[in-house]
């Protein structure tokens, strides 16, 4: 029986944030945002373990 007002107050929630014109923005972009994120963390990823490589190489075997 708890389960019922609790439904009611996330569609009145829900209504609310519709109403609210830059949370329900930030709602449809939740995909961009998770994409930017996820694009950040490999970038930075690949970064480390490229400067712990080259960190690892002695200096007289770097390609340059």
């Amino acid at each position: 029986m708890s389960i019922v007002p609790f439904v009611k107050s996330t569609r009145s929630s829900g209504e609310k944030a519709s109403k609210i014109p830059v949370t329900a923005y930030l709602l449809d972009n939740l995909w961009l945002w998770a994409i930017l994120i996820f694009v950040i963390a490999m970038v930075y990823g690949v970064w480390a373990m490229i400067e712990s490589s080259v960190m690892h190489i002695p200096s007289g075997m770097t390609p340059r």
